[in-house]
């Protein structure tokens, strides 16, 4: 898909989600300017070149799903979502080339429509198909939570309040172990979708070698947000939590869609076949 396809008629902000890695954005920017390319000359065909290269907003997660936060800006509000070319670094294109930029970074997302790669729908589905629940060495890793529509609210509220040139952590003051995540899902999994012989799913808790050089604790300060923004998450990890699960117990078919044969060759890589 072209990139003038991807974007709809009019649109005030074009938002690029992508991990922190990557040189294209700042390149293709330019060349919209210069007129370097098709999409270029679309654009100016449309007076929408500066829609373009005004704003670019960049959104970097420590573990980023862009499908969840994708879909649940587009059901709230129409959000139209493109990441033009290769993933890229719109922080490198404001300081390059001096162009305005809004950025956001988030600590872990999780919430509906996460691939079951990850940490909190890989134990609901491996809990409820009766496979062990893995945790990597001691469990102690910490993380802080956030929930994907508090992400989608913070991008929303920088989006409308946000200083152009400013950097925006957005964080949803829940830092916790691995380990007691997986024991509040078991908790809520007795409760929802209790086992058939009535054992409890953190007897299906199986430690397993850690990797390398695996970071101990993930933390941001998202303090600047709530002071200049008067941002704050919703959601405590309690109530997003329990959302989260009922999503995946409600929506099986979603999970069975996305599990791949590659998604089992990844889990079978990293967890030994758990």
């Amino acid at each position: 898909m072209k990139l003038y396809d991807s974007i709809g008629p009019n649109p005030r902000i074009v938002r690029m989600f992508m991990a922190e890695k990557g040189i294209e954005m700042p390149k293709q920017a330019v060349d919209l300017r210069k007129g370097e390319n098709r999409e270029a000359e679309h654009l100016k065909r449309n007076n929408r070149t500066d829609d373009y290269v005004r704003v670019a907003e960049r959104i970097s997660t420590l573990e980023p799903n862009n499908l969840q936060l994708a879909r649940e800006l587009a059901e709230t509000d129409g959000t139209v979502l493109t990441t033009p070319g290769r993933p890229a670094d719109p922080e490198a294109f404001r300081n390059t080339y001096g162009n305005d930029a809004l950025i956001v970074r988030a600590s872990n997302n999780y919430g509906p429509r996460q691939h079951p790669e990850k940490l909190i729908p890989l134990v609901i589905h491996n809990a409820l198909a009766g496979k062990p629940l893995p945790i990597y060495g001691d469990g102690q890793q910490i993380r802080d939570w956030l929930y994907v529509k508090d992400h989608c609210s913070a991008i929303r509220r920088v989006l409308e309040a946000g200083k152009l040139g400013e950097t925006y952590n957005v964080g949803g003051w829940n830092e916790k172990p691995n380990l007691d995540v997986v024991h509040t899902l078991c908790s809520i999994l007795d409760e929802l979708r209790p086992r058939a012989d009535g054992k409890p799913y953190k007897e299906q808790i199986t430690y397993v070698t850690d990797r390398p050089g695996h970071d101990r604790r993930y933390a941001i300060d998202a303090r600047k947000i709530e002071r200049e923004l008067g941002w704050r998450p919703a959601e405590t990890f309690a109530t997003g939590i329990r959302k989260t699960v009922q999503w995946y117990l409600d929506n099986a078919d979603w999970v069975a869609d996305v599990q791949s044969g590659g998604y089992r060759d990844w889990v079978n890589k990293q967890y030994g076949g758990a």
